[in-house]
């Protein structure tokens, strides 16, 4: 499932990935922003009905894959000024060789030793839309 939703983006199409908890959906999702460069696309949606989720993904995102995601939801501060503060810059989507090889690691059968990979329940749903 996640070499096809990755090979299916590379070759311009679009992915919709539906499986059960805990599945591996969102590595697909991970991998399509890194190897898309994340320094040239700012912003990537992934919606999830649940809070827990959005905040377990958050963590993955941010420790495992080195990705600055945030969660938006009806918790979200209302003022414009918390959109002033976010911790993301282009400086913080262009992955180091470090990075880049946990994700192989990752891809082919488990976490670096160095690095902090949960195994948690993942997002109902994730979409990835090709430009």
């Amino acid at each position: 499932m996640q070499v096809q939703a990755v090979l299916a983006d590379l070759h311009g199409l679009d992915s919709l990935i539906s499986a059960g908890t805990d599945s591996g959906k969102t590595l697909p999702t991970a991998l399509k922003i890194l190897l898309d460069n994340p320094a040239d696309h700012l912003i990537t949606i992934m919606l999830s009905p649940l809070k827990c989720l959005q905040v377990m993904q958050q963590n993955d995102f941010n420790s495992c894959y080195g990705i600055c995601m945030v969660v938006i939801n009806e918790d979200t501060p209302h003022h414009e000024a918390w959109w002033d503060v976010l911790p993301v810059t282009k400086s913080d989507r262009t992955p180091d060789s470090d990075t880049m090889a946990g994700w192989i690691s990752i891809l082919f059968g488990g976490c670096q030793d160095n690095m902090k990979c949960s195994r948690s329940p993942n997002f109902h749903n994730t979409w990835t839309k090709s430009d």
